[in-house]
C-alpha cells in the first residue's frame, strides 16, 4: 500500500494535480519497476482513471483513454511523483547529492556554470531541466544547450525558445520536487 505524502491542487482555468507517493522502498539502491507500476496502477484506479499508460515515439507517457489529460511521472528512492494537467506538464524528483555539483558541465551551460549557485540550487536546476524536457517531449532537445536557468531575486526561471517558466518546487526532506 502507498501513502500520499504531497498533494497540491492549483485553482485556475486548468486541471492540475500533483501527487507524491511514498512506495516504501526506503534506501533501496535499485529501481523496482513492478512495485512502482503496481503503485501507479492502484493510484490511477483510485482516481477513477483507467490505469493504461502508453509511451509515444519519444518515450513520453500518455493516457490513451483520457487524451485531454496530460501526465508526467518521476521516481527516486521511495518516492513516485505523478502530475496531471490539461496542459503539457513535466515533473521531476531527485535526491540532494553533493556529486551533482562536480558534474555540472553535463547539465549546465557556460553562463549557468559561471553563476554562483548553492548545492540546493544546482539540484533545482537539474530537476527543472528534467521537468521541462519531459514537458516538451524530449526528442532532439539538449537541456544543457537549449534550456537556461536564471536567478531573479529569490526565484529561479527557466527559458526555452523565447518562453520562460517559473520553477515550482517543494522539498520533501532531502528530495527536491519540481514541476513545470
Amino acid at each position: 500500500m502507498f501513502q500520499i505524502v504531497y498533494h497540491n491542487l492549483v485553482a485556475g482555468d486548468e486541471i492540475f494535480v500533483l501527487k507524491l507517493l511514498n512506495c516504501g522502498v526506503e534506501n533501496s539502491p535499485r529501481f523496482n519497476r513492478s512495485l512502482y507500476q503496481n503503485t501507479l496502477r492502484e493510484f490511477l484506479t483510485l482516481l477513477v482513471i483507467k490505469p493504461i499508460i502508453q509511451k509515444d515515439e519519444k518515450g513520453k507517457p500518455y493516457l490513451p483513454e483520457h487524451p485531454f489529460l496530460k501526465i508526467s511521472i518521476s521516481h527516486r528512492g521511495p518516492y513516485l511523483a505523478v502530475a496531471f494537467s490539461e496542459q503539457e506538464i513535466g515533473v521531476d524528483i531527485e535526491y540532494l547529492n553533493v556529486n551533482l555539483v562536480k558534474g555540472k558541465a553535463y547539465f549546465m551551460n557556460e553562463e549557468e556554470q559561471d553563476t554562483s549557485f548553492s548545492e540546493e540550487e544546482h539540484l533545482m536546476i537539474w530537476c527543472a531541466k528534467e521537468a521541462l524536457y519531459k514537458k516538451k517531449g524530449g526528442g532532439q532537445i539538449k537541456p544543457e544547450r537549449d534550456f537556461t536557468v536564471k536567478k531573479e531575486g529569490n526565484r529561479l526561471l527557466i527559458n526555452f525558445e523565447e518562453q520562460s517558466w517559473q520553477i515550482n518546487l517543494d522539498w520533501v526532506g532531502d528530495y527536491c520536487l519540481v514541476w513545470i
